[in-house]
């Protein structure tokens, strides 16, 4: 049964650390890493928006600015940011009234970097907020190459993107091979042209393998009327509307919305935050709050004195990747086979493995612990029935070892009480050999003392001697009370002592070696008791062992035997023993 019994918690034991460390490994995945320290460290970061909520990458620039702050270790309270409005008004009383709003503001709050988002706010900070901001270092967020003059600005650093014109349209024809018509729609506005301008450009090598058509005439209700009768084997790739014919510019991304809606056929975009309002398939797409997220990085390197400006100009373009929104694909039925396979899809329904894959790989393993287990089982429960066939042969064995044994400790311990006794019997001779010069020692210093030609100082040294004579007789005496020590019985034998006088007689059988040592051996006793009872020889012992020690690692000053009453009432007192010395002490790990 004793055998069953640790097979059983053997397995349990294997189980319980099979889970453990199951269950730590998935807490060490999910575990949280420490945030860094602030490394803007007081500066301030001033970051102008060109336009407002709702119109073109606003949110999603500065969301990912501020995500690179806060991935950083940066505080909120160290950046700035103004939204100048600059499309809705653009007219040179707003752009004044904007510089006197930022004078008032900032007078008394130094701007150690600009952040500009878009060409609107940094033409206005090299322009109308020239005197504001003169020299101080900018960096340019989505603004196209071929309008940043960025020769005449020295400090103004433009951080470079690409937009994948051409790789939209490979994507649109991977996803639908029969696709031969283009329509490419935009705005009138400043950056929709740019964009425009953009996309013939990059189109131009393919005429001839597509037919393209531009929708950029700003005439939105032609647009939203033609896009929505294209004939089969078109797509529809939707650019910027900042601006329309009837001078339309909010809100920017309604309209491209209102666009992709009223599409007859499926509609590509250049920016991934449009793919979240479900009505683009995606793109070649350029994920614009990465460009927030560059932005932060170069200013946090910048301010941490970690790259110049210099350096930030040669920072590497935010790359466009193929995202694209699954339900859009399956509505129009594309062919994701044929698409790249780094491509990102958003609502795609995750695979058991994409979508759990902690929670499968800690279930798998387990299963595997649990398989482990199961083959440990089989191999226990063999050697547990091994062990159960030589259990029956070992017991006997085991139980003829036993009685030889305990026969064995027999005879041992009678020889152990023989020695005993023969120590005992040794003791008692040996008690009463040393008794015997004693006497005689103690008898004659008797003698002497009673000589009446002593001086006074030789009689009381041969008191001493006879006093020490008689504790040491004491102390032989108690050496045949050996075997009640050994019982565990050592008895008190209490009688009516003179504690002040017993106190004096033990610091005068030490006050010669105290004058041997150079040292001044004082008793201070109290007003004690005429008598008390006690037990005279063990408490002069302790006395001389606390005075003898402390005599011998004194090496200068004295040594003071102190006795007072602690209490007393009508029957009995409690005395305290002090000694005193001006010695080492006694080290703390020694008390």
């Amino acid at each position: 049964m004793k055998s069953g019994r640790f097979h059983d918690r053997w397995c349990l034991s294997l189980l319980s650390r099979i889970v453990f460390l199951a269950a730590a490994w998935a807490m060490a995945v999910g575990a949280a890493r420490a945030a860094p320290a602030d490394p803007f460290a007081g500066r301030r970061v001033l970051v102008l928006n060109s336009y407002t909520e709702g119109v073109g990458a606003h949110e999603e620039i500065i969301s990912g600015f501020f995500a690179g702050v806060a991935a950083a270790g940066g505080r909120n309270d160290s950046v700035y940011t103004e939204k100048l409005d600059l499309l809705r008004f653009g007219t040179a009383t707003h752009r004044q009234a904007l510089v006197e709003l930022l004078r008032t503001r900032y007078a008394s709050r130094q701007i150690d970097l600009l952040v500009t988002v878009q060409q609107p706010a940094l033409d206005f900070a090299l322009d109308e907020g020239r005197a504001l901001f003169a020299g101080v270092p900018t960096i340019a967020a989505m603004v196209p190459e071929e309008s940043f003059a960025g020769a005449a600005h020295p400090h103004v650093v433009r951080l470079p993107y690409e937009i994948d014109f051409s790789g939209t349209l490979d994507h649109a024809r991977r996803l639908f091979p029969d696709t031969r018509r283009v329509v490419v729609a935009g705005g009138i506005g400043p950056a929709d042209r740019v964009f425009i301008a953009q996309a013939k450009r990059a189109f131009a090598s393919r005429q001839g393998e597509f037919e393209f058509e531009y929708l950029d005439d700003g005439d939105l209700e032609r647009s939203l009327e033609r896009i929505g009768r294209l004939p089969a084997g078109s797509v529809a790739i939707i650019l910027t509307h900042y601006q329309t014919r009837t001078g339309l510019s909010v809100p920017h991304r309604g309209v491209l919305m209102q666009l992709a809606r009223a599409a007859s056929v499926p509609a590509f975009t250049q920016w991934a935050s449009l793919l979240q309002d479900g009505a683009m398939v995606g793109g070649s797409v350029l994920d614009v709050s990465a460009m927030g997220r560059q932005a932060a990085e170069a200013a946090i390197d910048y301010l941490a004195g970690r790259k110049t400006l210099a350096q930030l100009r040669e920072l590497p373009a935010v790359g466009s990747m193929p995202i694209f929104d699954w339900a859009q694909v399956e509505r129009w039925r594309g062919d994701v086979s044929r698409l790249p396979a780094h491509s990102v899809f958003i609502g795609r329904p995750a695979s058991l493995w994409a979508g759990h894959r902690h929670t499968v790989i800690v279930w798998l393993a387990v299963m595997a612990g649990l398989a482990g287990l199961l083959v440990a089982l089989v191999v226990t429960n063999g050697r547990y029935r091994r062990t159960v066939r030589d259990h029956a042969d070992r017991r006997d064995h085991l139980e003829g070892l036993v009685a030889e044994r305990t026969q064995a400790l027999a005879a041992a311990l009678e020889r152990a009480e023989a020695a005993n006794r023969a120590k005992s019997v040794f003791l008692s001779s040996m008690s009463h050999e040393l008794r015997t010069p004693l006497n005689s020692v103690i008898g004659f210093s008797a003698l002497i003392a009673r000589a009446g030609n002593l001086d006074e100082s030789t009689r009381c040294n041969l008191e001493i001697i006879n006093r020490s004579g008689r504790h040491l007789l004491t102390l032989i005496n108690n050496i045949l009370e050996l075997s009640k020590i050994e019982a565990g019985r050592i008895e008190l034998e209490e009688a009516s002592t003179d504690v002040a006088a017993l106190a004096r007689e033990v610091a005068d059988m030490l006050l010669p070696q105290a004058e041997q040592a150079g040292l001044a051996l004082e008793v201070n006793i109290a007003d004690l008791p005429p008598a008390l009872r006690v037990d005279a020889v063990k408490l002069r012992q302790v006395l001389l062992n606390l005075l003898a020690n402390a005599i011998k690692f004194t090496r200068e000053g004295s040594v003071t035997l102190e006795v007072r009453v602690v209490s007393r009432t009508l029957c009995d007192a409690r005395i305290a023993f002090a000694v005193r010395d001006t010695g080492i002490g006694i080290a703390p790990e020694d008390r």
